[in-house]
């Protein structure tokens, strides 16, 4: 009764308004499909709990464009997009004012274009391998603070980050970063 799974299916579809430049038709549709799959459990009454999933994420007809710095103008392609990857979550509440949480998640996000020469798959603009995260909130139980929450996280996201969703511009790229949140 502590442990239970779960799975999640969901379809996509979203119009594409951009002109392929060589034919002077519309692009197709972007559709996609999502699949989720993991386990849930919670341990000594709801004190430690937590998940594992694993999903994966395909979208067909993803229309992007960039400027492209060789040419001097704006580069438009259609990739098959593809995100697979697990996430893990840990909730510990010691009490019913306070509450943890950790998480983490890896990722292997790209897109799927005709072969480039020399060259790895496209990875998906804005798409971390890892990420990490730590929060904690306190709700004051009595007196005249009563209600009042604060705490705070840390977030930590490890690159390389894609910032470009073009072949022209795949080597601009963030090294990653840390947020840290305070309320």
């Amino acid at each position: 009764e502590d442990v239970s799974g779960f799975v999640n299916y969901a379809t996509s579809f979203t119009g594409n308004r951009a002109v392929d430049p060589d034919t002077g038709v519309n692009i197709p549709a972007q559709v996609g499909e999502a699949y989720e799959a993991g386990i849930k459990v919670d341990i000594y009454d709801g004190i430690l709990s937590g998940s594992i999933g694993y999903f994966d994420i395909a979208k067909s007809n993803v229309s992007k464009s960039a400027f492209d710095p060789d040419f001097g103008d704006s580069v438009l392609v259609v990739t098959d997009d593809v995100s697979k990857g697990v996430e893990v979550e840990l909730f510990f509440t010691p009490t019913d004012n306070w509450q943890m949480a950790l998480a983490y998640t890896y990722m292997d996000a790209h897109a799927d274009l005709p072969p480039t020469p020399f060259l790895p798959p496209l990875p998906l603009e804005g798409a971390a391998p890892h990420s990490y995260s730590l929060w904690t909130s306190y709700s004051v139980p009595d007196g005249p603070l009563a209600g009042l929450r604060f705490g705070g996280g840390i977030v930590k996201v490890d690159g390389p980050i894609p910032q470009s969703p073009t072949n022209a511009n795949r080597w601009i790229l963030e090294d990653g970063y840390t947020e840290l949140d305070l309320f």
